[in-house]
């Protein structure tokens, strides 16, 4: 007997989620190994854009594997070109971060909360990267009324249309 086939096969929605960013990108998310974790960050922005239906790639040093996923070691190893650069590291890295992304083809880079420090900032302006500011974690469906109450909604509405470095 075949195999069952599906006459059709529902397309993801695709969601706007910032200025020029979208779930039909692609993302790749940096983080340590214990940023991996449940319960982390770099987790939870990682498991969010894969509900979202986004595709996404995690890259991490130490780790080989999340969720059955595949961890990619570097920026420059992944499969293929990748859209937005996901850093969920403390602001220190940053700069050798937004370096690699450059080398890597990066164009835009989505920093979160306490990511960014002022030599990355200043790195990005003069490679022309595109930087977002604001916490992914916002645009997690949270209900109605509970999305008011939940911090990650508000950490991309104040800081998003500051100019922090300028």
């Amino acid at each position: 007997m075949g195999k069952k086939t599906t006459p059709w096969r529902r397309k993801p929605k695709v969601r706007q989620l910032d200025a020029d960013i979208n779930t039909s990108m692609s993302f790749a998310v940096v983080g340590s190994p214990e940023k991996f974790r449940p319960r982390f960050h770099a987790y939870k922005v990682y498991r969010l854009l894969k509900g979202l239906g986004a595709e996404v790639y995690a890259v991490s040093a130490g780790l080989n594997k999340i969720e059955k996923d595949k961890v990619f070691p570097s920026l420059l190893s992944l499969p293929k070109p990748v859209d937005v650069l996901i850093p969920c590291l403390p602001a220190q890295f940053s700069l050798s971060m937004v370096d690699e992304a450059n080398k890597a083809g990066f164009r835009k880079v989505w920093f979160q909360n306490r990511t960014l420090s002022k030599e990355a900032f200043e790195y990005c302006q003069a490679n022309e990267i595109q930087i977002i500011e604001g916490c992914a974690l916002r645009y997690q469906d949270f209900g109605s009324i509970l999305k008011f109450v939940h911090p990650c909604y508000w950490h991309g509405k104040t800081i998003a249309y500051k100019q922090k470095y300028l």
